[in-house]
């Protein structure tokens, strides 16, 4: 063991260590601009974040026998713990009797007051990127101590420049506090099961409930352990001799009966099991059939697998990265083939994680957004610290002298692309469209101002507190997100005239869901879009308003194209969308 450590290249320790710690503390620095996106505002502009509303609004459905929210609760308990003081500000602002008529109404309304949401957003986003950081450490850790200072350098280097991680660990959606319960599971599994004989009961029981917790975050998390942690436990089972299996058959029981402890409580089954049961069925169903977007066959699947090649190898890369990183991985699965059989099974948990979450969720749930090729993306990442690595080793034992250059050429390549995307992404936050929007309204409004919106509420600009503002919507009024001081209309788009708005705003990202193309090549239209696609009243409405054939004429739109040569970051709807203002025509 001693020569095997020996035969790792490494640098000096606590300059490696040193390195370590500036780059995880230079991602936590590079994550704080995006505190201020969108603040102060009444809800997050991030899609599917679960502050500044969800966090709460899920904990109050959670805590009621026999209802659910559709994320877990695991997460969302400790961010409403944190909005604590925001609810007894609300509780003793409402005007309204707890037990009295219009309680439940009059404190919801309360609740949305701008500052309370802000305090929200902000608490979660911060509890982001601590988690963030601590997922980019255990990287180091895990990779420093299987592979070497080397790798864990390289795989915290390609960390900083995955675009998607950086993006998801500065808000508060739920897929980065799940990568890092799973992480840190993984990373403590890794020498349990390569050595077994020994490890503690407290050791087998934080790998359970590590484990327990990114699933009682994120659902789909547990299609990466369904196939991954059997595979690579089973072939640790078959490395060892007959004689020696207790030790790893006591361990794994102990895992499973702390992970299922942890599950009961923060997955809400062991509180809340008709509301956890319900959940359960509205997953397998309709929750299930209501998202696809690819169409369930071999002409879906392969667009699905063509997509989610692209989210991995080359969207989230810069300079060519994604390619280095898919040679790199490809290395990094025969290193970890080529370990020591004590060793094999544990270094190849990345593969087998990654593997097992695209078989059973990508493949099973047809979707491959950004953020679901989060973790296939996370697992190559760390496949290609580990094959760079080796590469590296390789090199310095039949060429050393090119050893130095080819790390420096390797170093200056990772950070290039890694700045890169961390300036794209910063620009496409400081630049986005909406900031623009709400301070040309507020400018011009006054208290007839009469503002007509249509968007979500992580779509929309914000609205000036002067005269008046309305949201028109198909949607049922008891199913959408209220905002303070914005009236919610339920009726037909085309009867704008009688409605007589002084502005229309009208987002982008928003309206196009409306005018989808017909899907191709494998790709479906999820059941909200097909159902917005088929609104023929709101489809012609929104083509007439852009067509100019109505009483409002386009007098302002704000659009990011870029800053300089840094192109815009559209990760999905939520990232600067186009912004466009109307005003009504001279009568």
């Amino acid at each position: 063991m001693h020569g095997e450590n020996q035969s790792r290249p490494r640098t000096r320790g606590v300059t490696a260590r040193r390195l370590a710690a500036l780059l995880v503390a230079t991602g936590v620095v590079l994550h704080l601009p995006v505190l201020l996106w969108g603040i102060p505002g009444p809800d997050s502009w991030a899609n599917d974040a679960v502050a500044s509303r969800d966090a709460l609004a899920g904990t109050a459905l959670w805590v009621q026998p026999g209802k659910f929210f559709r994320y877990p609760p695991g997460h969302l308990l400790p961010l409403a713990l944190l909005s604590l003081p925001v609810v007894a500000a609300a509780w003793l602002r409402c005007p309204v009797a707890p037990g009295d008529p219009g309680f439940q109404k009059a404190f919801i309304t309360a609740m949305v007051h701008e500052p309370y949401m802000v305090w929200a957003t902000v608490s979660a986003r911060i509890v982001t990127i601590a988690m963030a950081a601590l997922l980019a450490w255990t990287i180091w850790t895990w990779l420093c101590r299987r592979w070497g200072e080397r790798a864990g350098l390289i795989g915290l280097g390609l960390t900083l420049g995955h675009l998607p991680l950086v993006y998801y660990g500065s808000t508060s959606n739920l897929d980065l506090p799940g990568l890092t319960w799973l992480v840190l599971g993984l990373h403590w599994l890794d020498p349990a099961i390569s050595a077994p004989t020994g490890v503690s009961r407290a050791r087998w029981g934080a790998i359970g409930a590590a484990l327990a917790m990114a699933v009682a975050t994120k659902d789909q998390l547990a299609a990466a352990l369904v196939l991954g942690l059997p595979a690579t436990v089973g072939l640790r089972m078959w490395s060892l001799p007959a004689e020696q299996r207790r030790p790893l058959l006591r361990g794994g029981a102990q895992l499973l009966l702390a992970a299922a402890g942890t599950y009961a409580i923060a997955g809400g089954l062991l509180w809340n099991p008709l509301g956890w049961w319900r959940r359960v069925h509205w997953l397998l169903g309709p929750a299930s059939q209501q998202w696809h977007d690819y169409a369930a066959d071999a002409a879906g699947r392969a667009a699905l697998l063509g997509d989610l090649g692209s989210g991995v190898f080359v969207a989230p890369w810069a300079f060519g990265l994604g390619l280095g990183v898919a040679a790199a991985a490809l290395l990094g699965i025969v290193a970890a083939l080529r370990r020591p059989a004590a060793e094999r099974a544990g270094a190849l948990l990345p593969f087998a994680a990654g593997a097992s979450f695209v078989l059973l969720f990508n493949l099973g749930a047809l979707r491959a957004s950004p953020r679901f090729a989060l973790l296939p993306g996370l697992m190559a990442l760390l496949l290609a610290a580990i094959g760079a690595a080796a590469a590296l080793s390789r090199l310095e034992r039949h060429w050393p002298g090119w050893t130095r250059g080819a790390a420096v050429a390797l170093a200056v390549w990772i950070g290039a692309a890694a700045g890169w995307q961390q300036a794209r992404l910063l620009a496409t936050w400081q630049h986005d469209p909406r900031d623009e929007a709400s301070a040309w309204l507020a400018a011009r409004s006054t208290q007839d101002t009469a503002i007509e919106v249509y968007a979500k509420n992580y779509q929309l600009p914000r609205l000036p507190q002067r005269g008046r503002a309305w949201r028109v919507d198909r949607s049922p009024l008891q199913k959408r997100n209220p905002i303070e001081g914005l009236e919610e209309r339920l009726g037909p788009y085309a009867e704008i005239e009688a409605r007589d708005p002084t502005w229309v705003v009208l987002v982008d990202s928003h309206t196009a869901s409306f005018l989808t193309a017909p899907a191709q090549g494998g790709h479906a239209r999820n059941v909200e879009t097909l159902a917005r696609s088929g609104d023929h009243d709101a489809r012609g409405h929104f083509e007439a308003l852009l067509a100019g054939r109505l009483a409002w004429k386009p007098v302002w739109i704000g659009r990011y194209e870029g800053w300089g040569p840094l192109r815009p970051v559209h990760l999905h709807n939520s990232l600067a969308p186009t912004v466009r203002i109307f005003a009504r025509k001279e009568r």
